[in-house]
């Protein structure tokens, strides 16, 4: 795409200022006095006479073009990953409301204690045996904690993914301010 750039005299040094049509009616500065100068509106941007490529102003302002354009560029990468975000943590959100534990260990313990006093003498004797025999360690997990460590990751991964979603929202809000 030719973007047209207009030779336009600086208000203060009266050298020339390569002006594209975007920064109508807009301040800009002087890149050889450096003071500010009023870009005229569009209408009147229009008969001013064209810049020549040559210039040495014309560097600048396509710099500042390419500039514009990583910032547009860098808005919509963190917008599209601030949506992936959201997105990812209203799912794990879901998974974490949806599973249901069906115990806690404290419910557990009392269950258990329940279970003993309601015993008879003869299955204590079983359970002691039991307990001797193979120890009191429990080699794996009960089910309901496993549901409850499975629960407690797709929190912890809802957590995360709205933690980086929200930065990137505010990374998407800084970088569209500075186009």
């Amino acid at each position: 795409m030719t973007i047209f750039m207009y030779s336009l005299p600086c208000d203060h040094c009266d050298q020339p200022i390569a002006v594209s049509p975007s920064k109508a009616g807009q301040a800009m500065e002087c890149p050889h006095c450096g003071k500010s100068t009023l870009v005229p509106n569009l209408g009147e941007l229009k008969r001013v006479a064209l810049a020549d490529a040559n210039h040495e102003t014309a560097p600048i302002v396509a710099e500042s073009t390419g500039a514009s354009a990583t910032g547009s560029i860098a808005f919509v990468a963190l917008a599209l990953l601030a949506t992936a975000c959201l997105v990812v943590a209203s799912f794990c959100g879901i998974r974490w409301f949806l599973i249901e534990v069906p115990t806690t260990t404290a419910q557990h313990i009392k269950e258990t204690e329940a279970a003993l006093q309601d015993a008879s003498a003869a299955q204590l004797i079983i359970e002691y045996e039991s307990i001797e025999e193979y120890g009191i360690d429990v080699d794996k997990p009960f089910p309901y904690q496993i549901i409850a460590n499975t629960k407690s990751e797709w929190g912890f991964n809802a957590v995360v993914a709205a933690a980086v979603g929200s930065l990137a929202v505010v990374g998407a809000a800084v970088s569209s301010t500075r186009r």
